[in-house]
């Protein structure tokens, strides 16, 4: 069960509200703001904090609070500040009962996750409490921040060894689509320290391709006493996927581009040389296959090497190792597969997930593949759903076999390593 962060808040409010014989709905519509009991609940259940405005219309409107030193001990307990004179003049409270609260120490600690509200990022540290919020120009795009793009598209760290720690947050307005997107630094304090804008005008063997570009993952990568920053990003419409590296103050380093989007990155050290490689998985347009590739985070240039979707004016990538993920019987029609999920083990193993078909509401499954840290392919087998899918395709009469270890067998050889570690 996640921990209730606000739970003394929370046994605070429901007492009050008990305390007056109120409904939730009844406390809400004396509270003088826009509310769900979904929310008062959450705030009663000690999951949610209400913003210092909103406990205040609580306490005073919905509980007819008077007692400075009651409303002040709220305020504590939810980690605000206590009433000013003047804030307690305006709600027609005595001053002179104004007196200051013995407050513990509280120790705060760094950035460590975040929240959106409306068009503000909200930084937060281990407890939960708010340690700076930033406002936008636009509005921010909600599904950008949920799941597991929550995690790919905010980083913190010390990138610049000044002792604090930065934010990297990738700005998603809502409209994108037409404006594309920017990763900005903040330093501890919240202040903006650098911008980062992805992608460049690119012309491949069919075309040319103009920003604006989408940002879909963000790495602190460590380099010995050194960090580099990996920003992923892919073309709003069409192949190109840049993969940059930054330095501590946010200028680009060098970039390798990828024909077909590279959604998720991982690093670890492969080799035992005390150097994190980069792993990357996605599509491989070239091929229409799904792709894992590994850079020395020192060394990223270059374009992929791939059939018919050759990117033109850069020398041959600098991959380390290329992985070609082949296509089972149930995929042989679908224009694309690609790799979904990318995961390193503590048992030192490298686990990808491959989508058998490119649409998301469609998909018929995924292969799971198993690789240890020299890039042998241990083990491979079908997703529940992939082995549903099969067994559909048998009663139509599409295929006209059953799945079988042998075919997981005939999966695993045909995987495809181009390179060593």
């Amino acid at each position: 069960m996640q921990e209730r962060k606000w739970r003394e808040l929370g046994e605070v409010l429901r007492r009050f509200r008990k305390s007056m014989g109120f409904s939730q709905d009844q406390a809400i519509s004396r509270s003088g703001g826009r509310m769900s009991p979904r929310t008062l609940r959450a705030y009663e259940a000690g999951e949610q904090r209400p913003s210092r405005e909103r406990l205040l219309g609580l306490l005073l409107n919905s509980f007819g609070q008077k007692s400075t030193a009651e409303i002040n001990q709220c305020l504590q307990t939810a980690g605000y500040a206590a009433l000013t004179d003047l804030e307690a003049s305006e709600f027609g409270l005595r001053t002179a009962s104004l007196r200051p609260v013995p407050v513990a120490p509280v120790s705060v600690g760094p950035p460590v996750d975040y929240r959106i509200e409306t068009s503000t990022v909200i930084a937060t540290d281990g407890e939960g409490r708010e340690l700076w919020r930033h406002r936008f120009p636009d509005r921010l795009t909600k599904g950008a921040y949920e799941g597991e793009w929550a995690l790919r598209r905010c980083a913190f760290a010390d990138v610049d060894a000044d002792g604090g720690v930065e934010t990297l947050f990738v700005y998603f307005p809502v409209d994108f689509a037409s404006v594309g997107t920017e990763l900005f630094c903040f330093g501890q304090d919240g202040r903006v320290k650098w911008k980062f804008i992805p992608g460049k005008p690119i012309k491949d063997t069919r075309q040319e391709y103009l920003p604006p570009y989408f940002i879909s993952n963000v790495k602190v990568v460590p380099i010995g006493n050194d960090v580099r920053i990996l920003v992923s990003s892919n073309h709003y419409l069409h192949n190109p996927n840049q993969v940059a590296v930054l330095d501590a103050a946010g200028q680009l380093v060098s970039d390798y581009w990828h024909s077909g989007h590279l959604y998720v990155a991982a690093h670890v050290d492969l080799n035992n040389d005390g150097i994190d490689e980069i792993l990357l998985a996605g599509v491989n347009n070239g091929y229409r296959l799904g792709t894992l590739l590994v850079f020395d985070p020192r060394n990223v240039s270059g374009a992929s090497t791939q059939p018919g979707r050759q990117i033109l004016g850069f020398p041959p990538g600098t991959e380390k190792a290329v992985v070609l993920f082949p296509r089972t019987c149930v995929s042989q029609n679908a224009s694309y597969i690609r790799t979904l999920e990318l995961r390193i083990t503590r048992e030192r193993r490298i686990v990808v997930a491959v989508c058998d078909g490119i649409s998301e509401q469609r998909n018929p499954g995924v292969m799971i593949y198993e690789l240890d840290f020299k890039l042998n392919i241990l083990n491979c087998r079908p997703d529940s759903h992939l082995q549903e899918a099969h067994r559909e395709l048998e009663l139509e009469g599409k295929l006209d076999h059953s799945w079988t270890e042998e075919e997981n067998e005939r999966l695993r050889s045909q995987v495809i390593v181009k390179g060593l570690i």
